[in-house]
């Protein structure tokens, strides 16, 4: 697992190698992720705010070594209005799957998806 943090300690980006191989269904996962955040987000929104959408649409990612899928949720939020967005990508390079999580704002978000297009396999 590798965490990149931005100066303003609220935004990260978590990127994880998931066990399994590139052979997975990233739409299936994504799902299972996202239907998960939804949850907690919701038994938490007097405290985080609201959270939309609740069923995002599955995007695709083109990247220099790596591909694959991501959604990306808006919170709105007074309190945490650091965390803007929470994106979920799911990368494969051909071998493998890697879980990046990017949470912050718009400026932050524009820079880690520069960053994850830019990852080479070696």
């Amino acid at each position: 697992m590798y965490s990149i943090d931005s100066a303003d300690l609220g935004q990260t980006m978590m990127l994880t190698k998931i066990p399994g191989g590139a052979a997975m269904d990233q739409e299936t996962l994504l799902k299972t992720m996202t239907d998960a955040f939804v949850t907690q987000m919701k038994a938490q929104e007097k405290l985080v705010g609201k959270l939309t959408p609740e069923n995002p649409k599955v995007e695709d990612f083109k990247g220099g070594s790596f591909s694959g899928k991501f959604v990306r949720f808006t919170l709105t939020s007074e309190i945490l209005s650091s965390i803007e967005h929470t994106i979920f990508y799911l990368l494969s390079d051909g071998e493998d799957t890697w879980n990046a999580t990017v949470t912050g704002d718009e400026g932050w978000v524009a820079e880690c998806d520069k960053l994850l297009a830019s990852l080479k396999k070696k």
